[in-house]
């Protein structure tokens, strides 16, 4: 589990933040029913949600990973998932031709105030329900480093330019 994990976190947010996963993404992809809110990565940003998704959206680029914002408060990753190892398979049935993972990223403004991000992960079979990636202590100690390296991007002196 560790390793399916692994694969989908190295990917996944690539500034959020190393954490996207390289992919395209569907032309209309549904915000699922996420993991219970302790599952969830998160971080309080100072800046603005759109400097926020901005930066999200750039650092997926650099990598070849396209993001895109599907509203004023979303912004959505996906890859395809060529083989799922078995801790995956446990969680989201067998894998099957078309699975695809998908990172749900949230900005939430505060009025005037900092911006909370919150990371979902999902696995997307074709025309299934998504299913939430649980994930483990060491992609949830990964994944927290990501959004570390994403909050010191965002809050330099040079990207409030």
């Amino acid at each position: 589990m560790q390793a399916a994990v692994q694969v989908i976190a190295r990917g996944a947010v690539l500034g959020a933040a190393s954490l996207m996963l390289a992919g395209c993404i569907s032309s209309r992809p549904a915000e699922p029913a996420g993991p219970a809110p302790d599952e969830a990565l998160s971080i309080v940003i100072n800046a603005p949600a759109q400097r926020v998704q901005r930066a999200i959206i750039s650092r997926a680029r650099a990598r070849g990973t396209t993001g895109q914002a599907v509203d004023q408060r979303t912004v959505v990753l996906e890859r395809a998932l060529p083989s799922s190892p078995p801790a995956l398979e446990a969680m989201c049935g067998p894998h099957q031709l078309g699975r695809v993972v998908r990172v749900v990223i949230t900005t939430d403004e505060a009025a005037g105030g900092p911006t909370k991000v919150v990371e979902r992960r999902f696995v997307v079979d074709h025309g299934a329900k998504p299913c939430p990636v649980k994930l483990s202590p060491g992609d949830i100690e990964s994944g927290n480093k990501s959004l570390d390296e994403l909050k010191a991007q965002v809050e330099s002196p040079s990207a409030r330019r």
